[in-house]
Order: C-alpha cells, then sequence, then structure tokens
C-alpha cells in the first residue's frame, strides 16, 4: 500500500513536471514568433498558420496553459495590427477566448493589452481594432443562449473586461461611439454598446456629439416596427457575413 502511494506520488509529479515543461515550451515558441514578426514587420503565412492553432488552446480550462500563452498572443495580434493593420488575429484571440472565466492575472492581460491597443497613436489602427471588438461582441451575442442575462453578461467574461477597458478610454469611447453611428443599421448590440458608453464612458464634448446623433435617431424614428439585424442574424440569414464568420 505504500509502495502504491510512492508510485501515484511519482506519476503526479511527473505529470507536473512534464505539464510545466509543455507550458514553458509553448511560451519560448510563442516568444519566437514574436521576434520574428516584430524584426519582419509583415506576417509569413506559415507563422500566421501556427499562431491560429495555438489560439485555440485559450478554449481549454486550464488557467495555467491560457495566462501563460495570452500574454505572447495578445502581444503578436497587436504587433500584426500595429505593423499591418490586420486585426483578424486580435479577433481569433478574443473568439477563443469567448467561453473563458478569466483568473485576476488573465484579467490584468486583458486589460493590459487594450489599454496598449489604445495608446496606439494611428488612428485607423484604432478603428480596426474597435470595429474588431464591436464584431467579436456581435458573434458572441447572436450565438448567446442566456436570454435574460444582461448585454455585458451575454458577451461573456472576456469580453466584459475589454469592452469596459475600452469605455473607461476616452479615446476608446470616442472611436467606439464614431464606429457604431456609422452603422446606419438598426442593431440590439449597437443599441446596447452605445447604451453602455452613454452610462459609462468619460464625459467630454467630443462623445456628447457624437451621442446626441444616436439620441435623435431614437427621437426620430417612424412609427414602421424597427429590424433587428442581430435577431436576423441568430435567425440564420445565410447571406450574412458575421453569421458565417461564427
Amino acid at each position: 500500500s505504500g509502495r502504491g502511494s510512492l508510485n501515484s506520488f511519482e506519476d503526479t509529479s511527473k505529470f507536473v513536471s512534464t505539464r510545466a515543461a509543455a507550458i514553458t515550451a509553448m511560451s519560448s515558441v510563442l516568444c519566437t514568433f514574436a521576434e520574428w514578426l516584430s524584426l519582419r514587420y509583415v506576417g509569413d503565412s506559415f507563422v500566421s498558420e501556427q499562431i491560429s492553432k495555438w489560439c485555440k488552446l485559450l478554449d481549454c480550462s486550464d488557467t495555467s496553459v491560457r495566462k501563460a500563452l495570452l500574454p505572447w498572443l495578445f502581444h503578436i495580434a497587436i504587433t500584426s495590427l500595429e505593423n499591418e493593420g490586420d486585426s483578424a488575429l486580435l479577433e481569433e484571440v478574443l473568439l477563443s477566448m469567448k467561453n473563458a472565466d478569466p483568473s485576476k492575472a488573465e484579467v490584468e492581460i486583458i486589460v493590459y493589452a487594450v489599454a496598449t491597443v489604445m495608446s496606439l497613436r494611428d488612428e485607423r489602427i484604432l478603428k480596426a481594432a474597435i470595429s474588431t471588438i464591436v464584431n467579436v461582441t456581435r458573434i458572441i451575442i447572436v450565438q448567446a443562449s442566456e436570454i435574460d442575462a444582461l448585454f455585458l453578461d451575454k458577451a461573456g467574461s472576456c469580453m466584459r473586461n475589454v469592452i469596459e477597458s475600452v469605455l473607461s478610454e476616452e479615446k476608446g469611447s470616442v472611436i467606439l461611439a464614431q464606429c457604431l453611428i456609422d452603422e446606419h443599421k438598426a442593431s440590439s448590440v449597437r443599441e446596447c454598446l452605445l447604451k453602455e458608453i452613454n452610462l459609462h464612458s468619460p464625459k467630454t464634448d467630443a462623445l456628447d456629439k457624437i451621442l446626441s446623433v444616436w439620441v435623435e435617431e431614437n427621437t426620430t424614428n417612424d412609427t414602421a416596427a424597427p429590424v433587428d439585424d442581430d435577431e436576423e442574424n441568430k435567425n440564420g440569414n445565410p447571406n450574412d457575413p458575421e453569421l458565417m464568420a461564427a
């Protein structure tokens, strides 16, 4: 019996050691990819394919794996965004985290990543990033099964932290509001995000001017029942690219 217990302990120790080594190896590979992209400035298709595979690991329940990979994946996504204006990897990272319940350490990584994006000076890149955040939110909300949940709860823990981080920034709030106003289509996600901006974002003249357009929309709507673009997606519009992306 004592020997059996010892064998179990030895097996557990080997498992923990192997797991730790695997996590370290994964982080090392991602670090190499990050350096490669930083030096080349332009993404390599092989590297992009490999990174896409790493993103799928974020959907696991192991917080140690997610915590090890998330900083590097965000770093690579932001590098791709900054160098090429390509937000595809950022979208993939966020969608891969849609079912995760982030630990405190992961939340700090998410908040730091959003702050890094918001600090970028190129407004074109910022618009691409924020449009991606809106798109990911829409995809997740369309798929959400918790009908009675609050909007940010439907978006999931990761996206709630992402959205709240954007709303805490003056610049991010203004660009988000403008992106939503520019959509010019009825959408429950658009409406809910504008409400969140109105309630929680820092008040500025620029933001007030944009939100006044939204207020005017709501006061001048005709009597025809509005079409909810998000609800149509949920019901299965085969031609909608956002639903196809989901």
